[in-house]
């Protein structure tokens, strides 16, 4: 089997926000990337990239046949097998990834898959590929549309899944007509062409020709029908929204925050109080939503949700500074790296969280104090607290503060109306969940649950957490993820305890899951913040100039 595989390694240009077409100096890296590797940068030959990685059917068959082959008998095949699918590449990912995902699969299959994933490094060719698509969307060669969705089934990388979905938007109309590619792919075979092709005759030529996509609506895949039923929403269509409350019903409980994150931005305020997790099903989630619907449709205005959007790409740090006075600052780096904001001359900030359109909550350790500040720095409300360690603006305006001692609560005027003495041990890290229960981490590294009295709920060992800016971040279904600092790992447990994935990271001090399943990461030794996909590979990093705390991406 020969297959051909291109390896690049590329510096990381910034994909643009979800949904928004790329800058011009976006494009112009874009184009500096290609012609450094030699490679076209406009016209028809563009779609080559995409062309030449598109399976055929004998490709996809040889390929599938030795995956079957990672749970062969004989071990000669097995091994013969893992080392002509890592030979492939990336070409092969899609069908180790399927194997992996598959349930009740061989548990021998599945170490040798993920060992396939872990030696394939598809970080530039990732990168490369979000380059092309962006410059085909801006080039528009003739069969571009229909060269991108062939590809689509192969895709793996959240990255390039995004820009070829912005490029198809782009290509959605010619000469004031849907383009005739994407309205045959509605009919496709393969659902995530149909599905690309929905969201893209939506998001391209918005309701004009809705009659198109509602058939895919009655389909039984609730994935592909929160993809275009978000479109719909987005697009202004309020007929769409009891179909998103119904799909919501059919997600599983892990992918539920993605209908759940559009449904509260749509209701503000007057959202249930309700999330699907291990105890609350998304069938129930749905109920509720339905009851929601049938008071306030006739109050809702899908105008605002230009006024709340969705995740922006911006990431927020805290960091030391180096000279003397033991100096930190606080900043909000856009996709692109650049600074959007940031606050000099913080004594160890510890953990931020921006909480309004011009204000970020700032933990400060050694002034033994919790600030609100705007973006350039003024103070406009804090609280006095003894070695604060974390701390996050609640929906109803509280505070949720995590000293070295207890957990408290605090109402607007800095009053306490709530309080947690640690029993054995300080804390290193905690977090309020959405259902007002508490998490905690203390020094002998035991996760502690409790409820919003304080009442003990369980506990489970996990490890040591960095005692000075470590954090936990609470997952869908009531497990954590988790940053070990001593055994150089992120890990995530299940509410019982049980380890479902592990990543290596040197001396990671935070990590937080991404809603693209991504997590992001805090390395204190090597001063970076790295975002990282499922299998370990790199997807946008920066490198800072001093100690690094807290990353967090909004």
């Amino acid at each position: 089997m020969k297959i051909a595989r291109c390896v690049v390694v590329l510096s990381f240009v910034a994909a643009p926000v979800w949904g928004q077409a790329p800058s011009l100096d976006d494009l112009a890296a874009y184009e500096s990337i290609l012609r450094q590797h030699h490679l076209p940068a406009s016209g028809p030959d563009l779609l080559r990239y995409f062309q030449e990685r598109t399976l055929n059917k004998e490709q996809i068959a040889q390929l599938a046949a030795k995956v079957d082959q990672l749970n062969d008998p004989a071990y000669a095949v097995r091994v013969k097998a893992a080392a002509e699918l890592i030979k492939a590449g990336s070409l092969a990912k899609p069908f180790l990834v399927e194997l992996v995902r598959r349930p009740n699969v061989d548990l021998e299959a599945l170490r040798r898959a993920e060992q396939c994933l872990k030696q394939i490094t598809e970080g530039g060719e990732a990168r490369l590929a979000v380059a092309t698509a962006h410059l085909i969307g801006k080039h528009k060669p003739q069969g571009a549309a229909a060269a991108l969705l062939a590809y689509v089934p192969f895709v793996v990388d959240e990255q390039v899944e995004e820009a070829l979905q912005t490029t198809l938007n782009a290509l959605a109309v010619k000469n004031g007509k849907p383009e005739p590619s994407l309205v045959r792919a509605l009919s496709d075979p393969s659902e995530r062409k149909r599905a690309a092709a929905a969201e893209a005759l939506v998001r391209g030529a918005g309701l004009k020709h809705k009659a198109l996509v509602e058939p895919l609506l009655k389909e039984e895949s609730p994935h592909m029908r929160l993809q275009i039923t978000r479109a719909l929403v987005e697009a202004k269509d309020k007929t769409a929204v009891p179909e998103l409350i119904r799909v919501l019903g059919d997600l599983p409980t892990q992918d539920a925050w993605e209908a759940e994150e559009l449904l509260h931005r749509i209701a503000g305020d007057s959202a249930p109080s309700i999330y699907a997790d291990a105890k609350t099903p998304p069938a129930k989630v749905r109920q509720a939503w339905l009851n929601w619907w049938s008071k306030h449709e006739s109050f809702v205005d899908l105008s605002k949700l230009d006024e709340t959007p969705g995740m922006l790409g911006y990431t927020l740090v805290t960091q030391m500074t180096a000279g003397p006075g033991q100096n930190g600052r606080v900043m909000e780096l856009r996709p692109n790296k650049e600074v959007h904001w940031k606050i000099e001359g913080i004594r160890y900030p510890l953990d931020a969280q921006v909480v309004g359109k011009d204000r970020v909550l700032v933990v400060e350790y050694l002034n033994s104090k919790i600030t609100e500040r705007d973006f350039k720095g003024d103070v406009h409300w804090e609280k006095q607290v003894s070695l604060p360690v974390a701390a996050q603006r609640l929906p109803n305006g509280h505070t949720f503060v995590v000293t070295r001692r207890s957990l408290l609560v605090l109402d607007r005027e800095g009053n306490q109306v709530f309080q947690h003495q640690a029993g054995v041990g300080n804390i290193n890290a905690g977090h309020r969940l959405r259902d007002g229960t508490m998490a905690y981490v203390n020094t002998m590294g035991l996760l502690k649950i409790i409820d919003p009295q304080g009442n003990d709920i369980k506990s489970f060992q996990v490890g040591q957490v960095y005692a000075t800016g470590g954090n936990i971040d609470p997952l869908p279904g009531g497990g954590f993820l988790v940053p070990l600092y001593r055994e150089n790992r992120i890990v995530e447990f299940d509410r019982n305890g049980q380890i479902k994935w592990e990543l290596k990271v040197n001396y990671p001090t935070s990590a937080t899951k991404l809603p693209n399943g991504n997590v992001l990461v805090v390395s204190l030794t090597n001063q970076r913040v790295v975002e990282l996909n499922r299998a370990g590979e790199e997807v946008w990093s920066f490198n800072a100039d001093g100690r690094l705390w807290k990353a967090r991406r909004r």
